[in-house]
């Protein structure tokens, strides 16, 4: 018998499933699947592996996925991240797994050839990448990459640190292009900017907006008012109150990161509730 699973994190497809799947859901063949890593900025989670088909999710610089299928040069498999399934570029990605120690706290970061901010850059990785620093260590303001390169340690905090305004965070993503699937600085989606915010700060978040909906927080109470830091969700959509009246978000409409007032975003969405739009709050533990 198979189990009711979500396809969009459950490593499953008619012909193949992961192995530890076994018992659990029907498949053709069960497969192990091998680890690989992310070993550029971005990488495209994509529904088909074409990458004309649609992008879903990325995976970030040092982020890793288990891989249970390839064809040609894609690899189909489950992001360690957020367990998003999708097909991946293996061209940008690596089996030699480093681990990381640190994050990228900053909006963007640059790794130099050299430990030195006149050196060439050798690659610009976006805030919540992952990054191994080498055995060699350093103690100045940069860093020695794992795969070579310095980064400027002012812009890695660890991978456990946990700390920061969420809000002045998503709001460091002003005027960022909308991109479906996208959780960087240079393009991403409603939802990708509220797990980067929330990732900035060191909390876990689910990945798309229906499932944000159902773990982040609680529903405000009827006695209580929006406040900052508050989720609004209106159907396929979700934003961040700055305070009761504006909200943060990554808008498909102006195709950016926008602030505007909360009213001004209900416009035109289907609503969750009666007032327009559901309200949910992190309390101090989530």
């Amino acid at each position: 018998m198979t189990e009711r699973y979500d396809p969009r994190l459950t490593p499953v497809r008619g012909d193949i499933a992961a192995k530890h799947l076994r018992g659990r859901i029907d498949a053709q063949r069960y497969v192990e699947g091998v680890k690989f890593q992310a070993a550029a900025p971005a990488i495209g989670v994509h529904r088909e592996p074409s990458l004309e088909s649609e992008q879903m999710n990325q995976l970030l610089l040092g982020e890793t996925a288990i891989i249970y299928d390839v064809r040609g040069s894609w690899g189909w498999g489950q992001s360690l991240h957020d367990d998003y399934v999708g097909w991946m570029s293996l061209a940008d990605m690596t089996s030699d797994v480093r681990e990381p120690s640190r994050r990228i706290r900053a909006l963007r970061s640059i790794i130099y050839a050299e430990p030195d901010l006149r050196a060439p850059a050798l690659m610009s990785a976006p805030m919540n990448a992952r990054i191994a620093l080498s055995a060699a260590g350093g103690e100045g303001a940069f860093l020695p990459v794992a795969r070579g390169g310095w980064i400027a340690a002012s812009h890695l905090v660890g991978l456990d640190h946990r700390g920061g305004d969420y809000v002045a965070i998503a709001q460091a993503f002003l005027g960022t292009p909308y991109l479906w699937g996208g959780r960087c600085s240079m393009g991403i989606d409603c939802s990708g900017l509220v797990q980067s915010a929330l990732g900035g700060a060191g909390q876990t978040c689910a990945r798309d907006t229906d499932m944000q909906l159902d773990s982040l927080g609680r529903e405000l109470r009827g006695d209580e008012r929006p406040a900052r830091g508050d989720f609004a969700f209106w159907k396929g959509h979700v934003a961040i109150l700055i305070d009761e009246r504006m909200v943060v978000h990554a808008d498909g409409r102006t195709m950016a990161v926008v602030i505007e007032p909360l009213s001004e975003v209900s416009k035109g969405r289907t609503p969750l509730t009666a007032e327009a739009s559901c309200i949910r709050r992190l309390d101090g533990n989530d």
